[in-house]
């Protein structure tokens, strides 16, 4: 017998079922319900009218320049430079706290 099995049956050998008698259903009844979807359009408003801003004040051209070094570097096999660097990273990171953000909201 290896020793997962054996875990698997020592866990099993001390196992307790305990009746709720309708518990975890009045709890989960009771939380709040999600009722409107406005939390997320306005973040996610913000973040669009904060790009178009920063696209606007700084155009996109800087921004594709940066992307285009690193892609360019990266496909010669160089270290690409930290301003492209940090714009990829920072692109990336803006789109995962988006993203967590607006799902996370209540």
């Amino acid at each position: 017998m290896t020793s997962e099995q054996e875990w698997k049956k020592w866990f099993e050998s001390q196992r307790a079922d305990f009746p709720d008698e309708g518990f975890s259903r009045n709890v989960a009844r009771r939380l709040p319900q999600r009722k409107s979807m406005l939390p997320q359009a306005v973040m996610l408003l913000c973040v669009f009218a904060g790009f178009a801003l920063t696209f606007a004040i700084q155009g996109v051209m800087p921004i594709i320049e940066h992307l285009y070094a690193l892609v360019s570097a990266v496909s010669q096999l160089q270290i690409p430079s930290a301003a492209s660097v940090a714009t990829y990273l920072g692109g990336v990171a803006i789109l995962g706290l988006t993203g967590f953000a607006v799902a996370t909201t209540e």
